[in-house]
């Protein structure tokens, strides 16, 4: 009876251990403009991937615990010679398996802007370009976390040409519910020798004090040089996610609880 009992006890604090603190997992939604169900997968990916004009009127992304909402177009210029197609954009979920760095939103380019070249974003000969955005990630209702920091930047670059001087920066500013700003991003490459196979990643990342729902502004800044080329495809960015205090007390009780039904069953067993 006596080994029943902790058995019994065993199993009830084991699931509040591990019903307090989620595990990292990834269903991914997509809602339109009226809140109906576009997609729906446990495997994030482009299969539930929209629009860019899909998001700018209304539609919205959930990735597990965070939904991806709210877009607004802010700048879409440029000079010169110069290729911008946010058109393009699809939009879908990322996710790296575990909660830090947590699931967030990864832009992946549809289009195609020359002979040999994928892109969105592309400047040449001179050219320049800007384009700025933002969007608002909140904590879905009901789930127990924070988001804590943003991990973000931009990749599948490509160099082409024998220009010197082409240059990406991209800001990434992410401010609270009421406005303020809380950190940010500043992620830049700038070519120096005239090698056409240049490619690479450029990522950072920032911690700031916990927040539910936060808006994340994002200025991408493109320039080529005299004789260059330079070609974008996709812009990242993930959120990490601590669980609520109340979810880390019930962690720690969870635990303690454990301890003692050991010690008891130790006892038993004198």
């Amino acid at each position: 009876m006596r080994k029943l009992q902790t058995l019994l006890v065993s199993l009830v604090v084991a699931a509040a251990v591990f019903g307090a603190v989620p595990q990292a997992k990834a269903t991914t939604v997509l809602y339109n403009d009226t809140g109906g169900i576009e997609c729906q997968t446990a495997t994030p990916g482009t299969s539930c991937a929209a629009t860019w004009d899909n998001f700018l009127n209304g539609w919205s992304l959930q990735v597990d615990d965070k939904l991806i909402h709210t877009w607004r177009s802010l700048e879409e210029t440029g000079t010169g010679n110069y290729f911008l197609a946010p058109s393009n954009i699809d939009a879908a979920a990322y996710n790296q398996g575990t909660l830090n760095p947590g699931f967030g939103l990864y832009d992946i380019s549809g289009g195609d802007c020359g002979p040999s070249f994928g892109c969105i974003w592309r400047v040449e000969d001179g050219g320049t370009l800007s384009h700025a955005f933002e969007f608002w990630v909140s904590i879905v209702d009901g789930a127990n976390f924070w988001i804590k920091d943003i991990f973000g930047g931009f990749d599948g670059v490509q160099h082409s040409k024998a220009g010197v001087g082409d240059v990406i920066e991209q800001v990434v500013t992410v401010f609270d519910p009421d406005g303020l700003q809380l950190v940010q991003l500043v992620n830049h490459t700038e070519t120096t020798g005239t090698d056409p196979g240049f490619s690479g990643d450029w990522f950072s990342e920032a911690e700031f004090a916990k927040q539910k729902e936060i808006r994340v502004q994002v200025s991408l800044q493109m320039s080529a040089g005299v004789d260059g080329l330079l070609d974008l495809q996709s812009q990242n960015f993930l959120f990490s996610q601590i669980p609520e205090p109340a979810t880390l007390a019930l962690f720690a009780i969870g635990l303690a609880g454990l301890g003692a039904v050991r010690r008891r069953a130790k006892r038993a067993n004198a």
